[in-house]
Order: C-alpha cells, then structure tokens, then sequence
C-alpha cells in the first residue's frame, strides 16, 4: 500500500482537474446584462408606440409609391425593409469594444439596391467608433476595434410574428 507522501501528488492532481472542470460551465441562455435603468429611461417607448411608429412607416412607404409616378422606383431604388435582426453577439462586440458607450445606426445600400442598417459602437463624447484607416478594406485585418455590423436578417423574407411588423 502506497504511502500517503507518494499518493499526495495524485490526490493534488485530482484535485486540481476537479477544480478545472468546476471552472467549465455551460454558458446561461438566460444571462442578464448589467443595465443602467436611469439611461434606458431616455429609450423607452410603449408598445403603442412602437406599433403606431411602425405603422406609420409602412404607410408612408405605401403613400410615396402611389404618389410616384413609377410605381416600381421606390422598391427598385430604395428597397426598404420594414426591420433588419443581428444576433446578440454582434451588438455586444460593438458595446464590448473600449470606450463604447452606444451604437449608432446608418442607413446604407447595397449593390442589390437593398437598404441595408449599419451599426456601428459609439464612445462617451458621441464619436464613432471607426477602424483604423489601414484596415478599412481587409476584414482579415480586423481587430475587436472599431468594428462595424451589417447582414442583419431582413424583413420582409425573415420577419417575426409580431404586432410591430403587422402580425
């Protein structure tokens, strides 16, 4: 039988893989975010709201395409979605990055003529938060500053079954 000096080692072992796989953790689906209720405060808007906003929207669109003479021009020109989806990970990179504070959104068109949201992190003093100029064209170069999020999931083709887009 071994002696407790010679087993000691193995029992330190045991006990620090133990401690390695406590420290592996499933990641929260559910985690909550610090949040700072005072600055939301400035945002919040109802559900009344929300949806007269929307609506009003949609009907506006509609009113300028009749009002066209070319009914066809608004949607070839400005093919305007009614909401555009990123995925959490994306909008956390963007406040993740030092210094951020916000996140700006730009309208933006693509090749396709779609008009595509552009968000990009914002700092205390209300200045974007842009990449380095010698990594503007190579996405390879990119680093976790200054980043700036498009291809969000459109809708119409990918819409929620929500009250805000009419549902």
């Amino acid at each position: 039988m071994k002696t407790l000096t010679q087993s000691f080692p193995i029992y330190i072992a045991g006990f620090i893989f133990l401690l390695g796989l406590s420290s592996c953790r499933q990641i929260d689906p559910d985690q909550r975010y610090p949040v700072n209720m005072d600055s939301v405060q400035v945002h919040k808007i109802s559900l009344g709201t929300a949806i007269q906003l929307t609506s009003e929207f949609k009907k506006g669109k509609t009113e300028l395409t009749r009002q066209l003479n070319n009914s066809t021009y608004l949607e070839k020109a400005f093919n305007m979605p009614y909401s555009e989806r990123f995925n959490k990970d994306a909008v956390l990179a963007l406040l993740n990055q030092h210094g951020a504070s916000g996140i700006r959104i730009y309208m933006g068109k693509d090749s396709l003529g779609l008009v595509r949201l552009i968000l990009v992190g914002t700092d205390g003093a209300n200045h974007d938060i842009l990449p380095k100029r010698s990594n503007i064209q190579s996405l390879k170069s990119m680093s976790s500053e200054g980043l700036l999020m498009e291809t969000g999931q459109r809708c119409p083709t990918i819409c929620s079954l929500s009250q805000l887009e009419g549902y």
